[in-house]
């Protein structure tokens, strides 16, 4: 028994030495640019990658076209499932609303505020009547998203434009009239898109440090049915009655006024270039100037 176990003990030390195998040549002799015995490579200077950079494409917030056009909606084998092709309905004929109702909430590491808007088409312009809260949650919304999926950490607030509820914190009321083409250029955009076939909304999405929530609500007889336009998450991805949207075509990168703050040294201003990458980045842009036309950030 002990001579079997030394002859299986001598023939594995001689396979072990059979495939043993040479050891690595130093990086000196192997031609390596970062070899332990010579000086590493030399930087290039600001200078020199200045020199061989090709210059950044820059555009300005205003050379961007109000409304580019949206790509066509892409055929698919077979009909479009009942619900996709309800609400596709409801999208070509959006510009018909004559009641839009806005709840539009943000927190985030910058600030935060909530606004719900109802505006009312009153002949040639758009009747307007608003609460403004300093923070999120502190105005309701007349009635909540039917699509809206449950959310145990959110109580919801119902409140009509002119009530004053008890779920409603400190806000300032603002009424007025604007003009037709405040929501004419959003109108036209979402009459244009489509369900998104696939419903994959969080395919390449990022991550962001604020919270928006908005639910937009369009009436009239123009439409068979109240639609129910929302964001629920950071990547702004938005839903039409609870289906998400198709994606938007992307857009041109623009460039912004910022403040930097150094670490040592005045603040300075400098201009930074902004490449959208939402997937509705458009139609993101598109919902964000009807508000800016309507004045709400004079009302914060």
């Amino acid at each position: 028994m002990e001579r079997r176990i030394g002859v299986a003990l001598a023939l594995a030390i001689a396979a072990c030495a059979a495939t043993k195998q040479e050891p690595h040549a130093p990086l000196a002799e192997r031609g390596d640019a970062l070899a332990p015995d010579g000086p590493p490579p030399a930087l290039p200077s600001n200078e020199e990658i200045a020199a061989t950079t090709p210059p950044a494409r820059k555009t300005t917030a205003a050379s961007i076209p109000d409304e580019p056009p949206d790509v066509p909606v892409p055929s698919r084998r077979g009909p479009r499932p009942p619900a996709h092709a309800k609400v596709d309905a409801l999208l070509a004929a959006i510009e018909g609303a004559d009641t839009i109702e806005i709840k539009d909430e943000w927190e985030g590491r910058s600030g935060s505020f909530d606004t719900f808007v109802r505006l009312e088409r009153k002949g040639d312009e758009l009747a307007y009547r608003a609460k403004v809260g300093e923070r999120a949650g502190s105005v309701g919304e007349r009635v909540a998203d039917p699509t809206e999926p449950p959310d145990a950490h959110r109580v919801k607030c119902l409140c009509p434009i002119d009530g004053s509820c008890p779920c409603e914190a400190k806000y300032e009321r603002k009424s007025g009239t604007t003009s037709l083409e405040t929501t004419r250029a959003f109108l036209r955009r979402l009459s244009r898109k489509r369900v998104d076939a696939t419903q994959k909304h969080r395919a390449g999405s990022i991550r962001t440090d604020d919270h928006p929530y908005v639910h937009v609500v369009f009436m009239g007889k123009a439409l068979e049915q109240p639609l129910h336009l929302s964001v629920r998450d950071n990547q702004r991805h938005w839903r039409a009655n609870g289906l998400f949207l198709a994606p938007d075509p992307p857009p041109a990168p623009y460039e912004v006024e910022a403040t930097v703050l150094p670490q040592t040294g005045p603040a300075r201003a400098e201009k930074q270039t902004i490449v959208p990458t939402d997937k509705h980045a458009l139609l993101t842009q598109s919902y964000t100037r009807m508000l800016g036309l309507l004045g709400t950030r004079d009302w914060r």
